[in-house]
């Protein structure tokens, strides 16, 4: 389709323990996600930590999805490729249907998905048409070992794979500052 026509954004935003410290970021990050979008397009919000949720399904009503943004209080695990794969299999297959569509994932990639592993994910990229531009959240654990730097680039790594291999790009953002320039780049790439 040409790129006048509307198209459907899905937030998918990691609110696992993980990224404790960058909540605020997320939020103010998705609230500006719906701010750039065009009248026509269409944004849904999804949360994840232990539980996924649907903040709201796909809507051109911004006052709306900036205040299910702002309500969202959820924690625990992080299950990240569980989150896109509910997201695909809720909203995108189901209300996009015609619609050109991406995601965005905010996340640190930090997985401890427990149905979706990321190579079944990757599969399910390879087949979709709709675009995934992932945020990665530097969360800045480190360790002695080096462990915790390794898991964070496993993170960083899985993100940019699912990234390219849907034609998508990688953000990286420790701060709000990070992301300025992100919003439009993304819609324009729509």
């Amino acid at each position: 389709t040409t790129t006048e026509e509307p198209f459907d954004m899905v937030l998918v935003l990691d609110f696992s323990g993980s990224t404790a410290s960058k909540r605020n970021l997320i939020k103010k990050a998705a609230q500006r996600f719906v701010e750039y979008a065009r009248p026509r397009d269409r944004t849904a919000v999804v949360a994840f930590a232990t539980d996924i949720q649907m903040v709201s399904a796909l809507t051109t009503d911004k006052a709306a999805l900036d205040d299910g943004i702002r309500k969202i209080n959820i924690e625990g695990g992080s299950r990240v490729w569980d989150s896109v794969k509910f997201t695909y299999d809720n909203i995108v297959k189901k209300e996009s249907v015609g619609r050109r569509s991406a995601i965005v994932l905010m996340s640190d990639g930090d997985d401890g998905s427990t149905n979706t592993t990321f190579a079944d994910l990757m599969e399910i990229v390879r087949g979709g048409d709709t675009t995934i531009f992932s945020v990665y959240l530097n969360t800045g654990f480190g360790s002695s070992d080096g462990f915790m730097d390794r898991w964070a680039q496993r993170g960083e790594l899985s993100m940019a794979m699912l990234a390219e291999e849907s034609g998508g790009e990688i953000y990286k953002a420790k701060g709000i500052n990070d992301l300025n320039g992100i919003y439009e780049q993304v819609v324009n790439d729509l």
